[in-house]
């Protein structure tokens, strides 16, 4: 499957200026004030009622996670060997502990940079679009992993938790900052608002 994988690799590289380029480094930015704590390298938002982690994690990581949810051994956002990291990935948790369920939506779950690029999680629908736009058929084995990518609406019941990854396209190589903001919304209409600030690190500081 190396053929169609750099095949995705390429038509994606093509929307998204300095592909070319040696991704940016972006670690969790602590000076940001904020209601969210800061643990190790996971953004949380804890309380009584709800617990949002989210981490970002490296191919390996990502690869590992969906080993663990699907029992497989693919990862269909891997980078050919020696290239550099084609997407940025998130691994969220949420746990509901409150007294009435949660709706998370990946549309509401954005990636802002500091050039005011927004973007949105890609999917197995959006490989598939790009597979398609190349006249391939998504491998079949890659839609197995779609238990461990959070794509699609969830409503997330009273004592509960989900857990995913959100896989956004590497960002342009001159961004200096970004925000991941996830909007959930109580049974009531209320929204519950999570930002997570990132940078880059100051030259000498670890990351960098």
């Amino acid at each position: 499957m190396v053929g169609p994988s750099l095949l995705v690799l390429a038509l994606l590289s093509g929307s998204t200026p300095d592909r070319s380029a040696a991704p940016p480094v972006l670690v969790p930015d602590w000076s940001m004030p904020g209601p969210l704590v800061l643990r190790g390298e996971t953004w949380a938002l804890e309380s009584d009622e709800i617990t949002i982690h989210l981490r970002q994690v490296n191919d390996e990581e990502r690869r590992n996670f969906i080993g663990q949810v699907t029992g497989l051994g693919i990862d269909p956002f891997a980078s050919p060997a020696g290239e550099p990291a084609r997407f940025l990935t998130y691994l969220v948790r949420i746990v509901n502990d409150g007294d009435e369920s949660l709706e998370f939506n990946p549309v509401h779950s954005w990636l802002t940079t500091n050039r005011k690029e927004i973007l949105y999680p890609i999917g197995l629908t959006d490989l598939q679009s790009i597979y398609h736009e190349g006249g391939l058929e998504l491998p079949a084995a890659y839609e197995r992993i779609a238990p461990a990518v959070l794509e699609y609406a969830r409503t997330i019941e009273r004592g509960t938790t989900i857990a995913g990854l959100l896989v956004y396209s590497m960002v342009n190589a001159r961004t200096r900052s970004c925000q991941i903001d996830i909007e959930l919304t109580r049974t009531n209409g209320k929204a519950v608002l999570f930002a997570a600030p990132y940078r880059r690190p100051p030259k000498g500081e670890s990351g960098s």
